[in-house]
């Protein structure tokens, strides 16, 4: 996660693939959502928009935000599946997939209040909010990122 924070997407996509083969070694299902959809990311999205993404193709890209979702759902993990569904949404919006990355946004959001998970909700209103101002719905975008940013007020996170 400090490699894909700090920008490096390539060592990011490193990190994360030897994380999921070794979980999948260890039968370890709890961590693989995560793990899956924090790769996804590695291949390009709103927050690292500037820096080199790792060498995966999109289909690949959604191969993993779709793994991490079954996954999500099998082990029942709620939050896995707002954080995946959401940065889903933040991978899809760049690449033009406006009207399926709104649709997993939303969802994610849902889940996210439904379990009122702030720092997903935070997310979920962030991912909206950039979605919207692509497509240029200003006040839908205006409306998302203010609740993103009073959310991300309350809760300490930048």
């Amino acid at each position: 996660m400090a490699s894909l924070l700090s920008g490096d997407l390539l060592q990011s996509a490193a990190y994360y693939e030897q994380a999921i083969s070794l979980f999948g070694e260890l039968d370890e299902r709890q961590r693989l959502p995560n793990s899956l959809a924090s790769l996804m990311l590695c291949g390009g999205n709103y927050q690292n928009g500037t820096a080199v993404p790792a060498a995966m193709n999109f289909a690949e890209v959604l191969q993993h935000g779709e793994l991490a979702l079954k996954i999500a759902g099998e082990i029942g993990s709620h939050s896995d599946e707002a954080y995946s569904l959401i940065h889903m949404a933040i991978c899809l919006g760049p690449r033009g997939e406006y009207a399926r990355a709104l649709e997993v946004a939303q969802r994610g959001l849902a889940i996210a209040e439904e379990i009122e998970h702030r720092l997903w909700m935070t997310a979920g209103h962030r991912a909206l909010g950039a979605l919207y101002l692509d497509v240029l719905a200003l006040s839908e975008a205006q409306q998302h990122l203010e609740q993103a940013l009073a959310l991300a007020q309350q809760i300490g996170s930048r």
